[in-house]
């Protein structure tokens, strides 16, 4: 039972531990900076930040946000070939909405690919733009 237990808590340590996957001696990791994403009245700011590991290029990373009740992606914000920090303000969005930001970074190396996801929830303000569809 106690040897069970030490698994389980090794699992849920892993399941934590930031999108990082080991390829070739390194990690390629996919992170939010400190304090986002952030709910403002009428949006969300995210700010990440990708590094790859020797050999790896990210050269795809998207910001998608997401209607927590409906599961509608209200916007989406891709950049190709990104550098280390990414930011995005999305504005237009309805007052106390429940949203999902999902980040999705692909990592690249001759023949391998590495897609890591990150993803949080938040509100927005009960102040917000009544009605907004997230489109900026």
């Amino acid at each position: 039972m106690r040897a069970a237990a030490r698994s389980l808590v090794l699992l849920v340590v892993i399941a934590c531990t930031p999108a990082a996957a080991v390829a070739q001696g390194g990690v390629n990791l996919l992170a939010f900076q400190a304090g986002s994403p952030t709910a403002k009245a009428g949006g969300v700011d995210v700010a990440v930040t990708q590094k790859p590991t020797g050999g790896y290029t990210c050269t795809k990373l998207v910001i998608r946000l997401i209607d927590d009740a409906t599961g509608m992606t209200l916007a989406v914000h891709s950049v190709d070939n990104p550098g280390e920090n990414v930011s995005k303000s999305f504005t237009g969005l309805a007052a106390s909405l429940k949203v999902q930001v999902a980040v999705s970074a692909t990592f690249t190396a001759a023949g391998s690919v590495d897609v890591k996801r990150i993803s949080a929830v938040v509100m927005t303000p009960a102040t917000g733009n009544p009605g907004g569809d997230g489109n900026d």
